[in-house]
C-alpha cells in the first residue's frame, strides 16, 4: 500500500487538503486493511489504496457529521456544510463498494447463522 496515493485519494474523497491533520485516520485504515489481508494477497494491489482512503474518508465523514450535529444543536440553526446524513450515506456506500472490489484480497471474518432449527420429537405426540 502506498501512503502517498492513499493521502491523495483521501483528499479526493473528503475534500480535505490538510492530510497531515488526519494522518491518524489514514494510518488506522492502513492497519485495519493490513490486518484483513489474506496471506497470499499482494499488499501492492492498487485497490487496497482506494479501500484505505475510503475507510479513512468514512471515518472523516463520521467525525464531521458529529461536528455538524453539535454545531446545529449548539447554534440552533442548520449547518451550512450541507446535509450530513447524505454525506454519511455516500461515504459509507463508497467504502462498501471498495470492500467489495477487494473481496478476493481480504479475509472474510463475517460469520453468521441465517437460521437455526431444531426438531424435537417426543413419544407423547400420538397420545390423545
Amino acid at each position: 500500500m502506498n501512503v502517498s496515493t492513499i493521502n491523495s485519494l483521501f483528499t479526493l474523497f473528503s475534500g480535505e487538503t490538510d492530510t497531515s491533520k488526519y494522518e491518524p485516520l489514514v494510518s488506522s485504515a492502513v492497519t485495519h486493511v493490513r490486518n484483513m489481508l489474506r496471506e497470499d494477497a499482494s499488499s501492492n494491489d492498487i485497490r487496497l489504496d482506494y479501500l484505505c482512503a475510503a475507510i479513512a474518508g468514512f471515518r472523516y465523514t463520521q467525525i464531521t457529521c458529529v461536528r455538524n450535529k453539535v454545531a446545529y444543536t449548539y447554534a440552533g440553526t442548520a449547518s451550512k456544510e450541507g446535509n450530513s446524513q447524505l454525506e454519511y450515506d455516500f461515504s459509507r456506500e463508497l467504502m462498501l463498494e471498495y470492500y467489495k472490489s477487494c473481496a478476493d484480497l481480504l479475509n472474510d471474518d463475517n460469520f453468521m447463522f441465517s437460521a437455526v432449527g431444531c426438531c424435537y420429537e417426543s413419544g407423547d405426540e400420538n397420545e390423545s
